[in-house]
């Protein structure tokens, strides 16, 4: 009896101990990071040209991205910006018009068609962004036709 209640007194004692070391310095609140995202994929292809495609009576070019999903296309958005070469100081948001000629773009499965009735002369640069629905949801306010706007949104690289 002695030695129960010897140990049950000792364990109350060891159990009642704690190592409490100083309290330490409190944590930043509301430092953020940048708003990046990895599930926005964005790609650039420089010095394209189009080509004349006889049984269209127009001039195409096409970019291939393994990044345009269906689930982009049928919920998401898949934006396409053009420059040309010889005026890199910003991007165009397309379908739109350069040098008063409207520019198309189609979309298909890992591939964006760019199309004009005109001959479009010179070399053209290409950026594509990849938008998952989920992301275009959390931003219903996101200019998308201000490529710098979607740049500085989801912290794109030049």
């Amino acid at each position: 009896m002695r030695l129960t209640s010897m140990l049950c007194i000792g364990s109350l004692i060891f159990s009642g101990c704690a190592k409490d070391g100083p309290v330490g310095p409190a944590g930043q609140t509301g430092a953020t990071g940048a708003q990046g995202n990895a599930n926005v994929q964005s790609g650039t292809y420089t010095n394209l040209a189009f080509a004349f495609v006889a049984a269209n009576n127009d001039y195409e070019l096409y970019i291939n991205d393994p990044a345009i999903t269906q689930t982009a296309l049928d919920q998401g958005a898949v934006l396409v910006y053009f420059q040309a070469t010889t005026n890199t100081s910003g991007w165009t948001m397309l379908p739109g018009t350069f040098n008063n000629i409207a520019i198309n773009v189609s979309f298909g499965l890992g591939q964006v068609e760019v199309t004009d009735g005109t001959m479009p002369s010179g070399l053209f640069n290409f950026r594509i962004v990849v938008i998952p629905p989920f992301i275009m949801h959390a931003h219903p306010d996101l200019n998308t036709k201000d490529f710098n706007a979607v740049q500085k949104m989801f912290n794109l690289k030049n």
